[in-house]
């Protein structure tokens, strides 16, 4: 019971630092995501988007 609790809080870590991992370097997702990730839009709707 413990170790699958473990292997579901590794998997949910990974998932994290690849998603960081994506938005420190400037990378898009693929194809079927959208464009933008969600604090872009936040950014981009407060205007405080350098873009």
């Amino acid at each position: 019971m413990v170790r699958k609790c473990e292997e579901e809080m590794d998997r949910c870590l990974e998932a994290v630092k690849k998603r960081e991992r994506l938005a420190m370097t400037g990378m898009r997702r693929g194809r079927g995501s959208p464009n933008k990730y969600w604090e872009e839009m936040i950014r981009q709707d407060k205007g405080h988007d350098p873009r």
